[in-house]
């Protein structure tokens, strides 16, 4: 993938990162984190994506 911010082309790791993690199910339910990077354009239908899988999200945004 061609990575660009402010319209200049980039390498670094950091702008492509992807993690997740698991943590043990209490009472039923597992707290499942993740962190990626998207574009503006694409959070609503992310969100709307992760909904309609009954995964609810406590989101934190980070802009530069």
């Amino acid at each position: 993938m061609n990575a660009t911010i402010l319209n200049r082309r980039t390498q670094s790791p950091l702008a492509l990162p992807f993690a997740l993690s698991f943590e043990n199910n209490k009472n039923g339910r597992t707290l499942n984190l993740g962190e990626t990077v998207i574009l503006q354009r694409e959070i609503n239908s992310f969100l709307s994506a992760l909904r309609s899988r009954g995964i609810t999200e406590g989101v934190q945004f980070h802009l530069g």
